[in-house]
């Protein structure tokens, strides 16, 4: 009798830890992924087309988005961008 106490005990502890997380809740701001999208040049719009594009989407997907342009296409600028990404906790870089 006690061990099926125990077990039901356990199952019910069990299913109610399942159920207490909810599952309709909205994602909190410190859980939402950052993702960096780091473009090579403003100057054709193909590549102001892809960014706006690309965020739109992200933002609507729920994702947090870091959208930068590098000039010119100026690669020691866009390094420096991306580094600067990675140390604001981008989950995942996309790189034109």
């Amino acid at each position: 009798m006690k061990k099926m106490l125990t077990i039901l005990l356990v199952l019910a502890i069990v299913v109610s830890s399942v159920f207490a997380n909810g599952g309709n809740e909205a994602k909190s701001a410190s859980t939402v992924a950052k993702i960096g999208v780091s473009m090579p040049t403003q100057s054709l719009q193909r590549w102001n087309q892809d960014g706006a594009n690309m965020k739109a989407e992200l933002e609507k997907a729920g994702y947090k988005v870091d959208l930068q342009y590098a000039g010119d296409n100026d690669i020691p600028t866009q390094v420096a961008q991306i580094e600067n990404m990675i140390m604001g906790n981008c989950k995942v870089l996309v790189i034109a």
